[in-house]
């Protein structure tokens, strides 16, 4: 399921995102460069895997999901490497060229999502057997994962309500709710992506 046009438009949507959230929050709203990554973070992720999943699964089926995951197992990897390495760029200064690629790789490789994927992509390609006891363990805390992340949803959006720059937090919904969705549809199309083919 690790198809390259599926996998250039959504990563396409999720630079183009993390770009015009960057670049809005410095050119638009005049924020300093560290704070300008932040947004532009916060503007690299779709709700995959909280919504993506379940929206998905309820609308097309459980075999539609495949295509999901594919997104999904790169979706780590990409987002941090592309915020932590323009946050390690914005702080550059401190640390020189070969300083500033150090901690980017250290912090990336040392990230517990990256590790568990992959672990899991040695696991899977390696064909590698799983005890059944931790097998049975991994899919219990698989079937529990998604409700308990959505209850972990609520509450962080209960306590971190949306307040302050109500300006910067409209451009961030507008990047990841229109522009974000519309570049991803634009490249799908460009690249003759259809539900036929999953």
């Amino acid at each position: 399921e690790f198809d390259p046009a599926l996998l250039i438009s959504y990563y396409t949507g999720a630079t183009v995102g993390f770009l015009a959230g960057l670049f809005g929050a410095r050119w638009i709203f005049g924020r300093p460069w560290t704070d300008s990554v932040a947004i532009g973070f916060a503007c690299l992720f779709a709700n995959s895997v909280l919504l993506g999943l379940p929206i998905t699964e309820r609308a097309y089926g459980t075999e539609a999901l495949e295509p999901n995951y594919a997104i999904i197992a790169l979706n780590a990897p990409f987002c941090y490497l592309v915020g932590i390495a323009a946050m390690e760029v914005a702080l550059a200064g401190r640390s020189g060229i070969l300083g500033t690629l150090r901690q980017i790789a250290r912090t990336v490789f040392n990230n517990a999502m990256v590790i568990g994927i992959g672990l899991g992509f040695v696991v899977n390609l390696g064909g590698i057997p799983l005890p059944g006891v931790l097998n049975d363990a991994l899919e219990m805390m698989a079937r529990a994962a998604l409700p308990a992340a959505l209850f972990a949803l609520g509450g962080v959006l209960y306590r971190y309500r949306p307040e302050g720059d109500m300006a910067t937090i409209a451009w961030i919904c507008v990047v990841t709710l229109v522009v974000y969705p519309a570049v991803i549809w634009v490249m799908g199309r460009a690249l003759d992506i259809s539900e036929a083919q999953f």
